[in-house]
């Protein structure tokens, strides 16, 4: 078991170097995919940070989605400032799904100013919602009782949809 564990370091160390080192984009590129498949999370964190051609970081973002690492892609999602590679984030953490990134695409929603990328983040919710994977509390109230909807504070949160009586 100890010498599977150390060989398995080994061909990481070695993927690694591939990824980083590497000079052909193309090469990089397959590299990164391998270390999405081993689930190399921090070596792909630290190669995303240094990495400056565009295409490479795009399947660094592919291969974070691969591993599993939600909270990287949302941080970019968060913090990328060119705006395809935040896209790319946001499509990625789409089909992550409702249960492990949906809060994090709601807080997303309610400050982005990319209207293309807002509109992006609103059809994925609508997207959770029509499959059943999102939930949206709704409160009915008659018409005849709106005044009263609006001064009750247990109603805060949650969607109030007025009927007619």
């Amino acid at each position: 078991d100890r010498i599977a564990t150390r060989v398995d370091a080994h061909h990481r160390a070695r993927v690694l170097a591939a990824a980083s080192g590497e000079k052909a984009p193309e090469l990089r590129q397959e590299a990164v995919r391998q270390l999405g498949v081993m689930g190399a999370r921090e070596e792909l964190w630290q190669l995303y940070q240094k990495e400056t051609d565009t295409a490479v970081k795009r399947q660094v973002l592919q291969a974070l989605f691969v591993s599993g690492d939600a909270a990287r892609l949302i941080e970019l999602a968060n913090t990328e400032t060119d705006p395809d590679l935040r896209r790319t984030a946001i499509r990625q953490l789409g089909i992550m799904g409702a249960s492990r990134t949906g809060a994090a695409l709601t807080g997303l929603s309610q400050k982005e100013k990319d209207p293309a990328l807002k509109r992006r983040i609103i059809k994925l919710r609508i997207d959770w919602v029509r499959g059943g994977e999102l939930t949206i509390d709704v409160t009915t109230m008659p018409l005849s009782q709106i005044e009263t909807a609006w001064t009750r504070t247990d109603l805060r949160g949650t969607r109030l949809v007025i009927i007619p009586d």
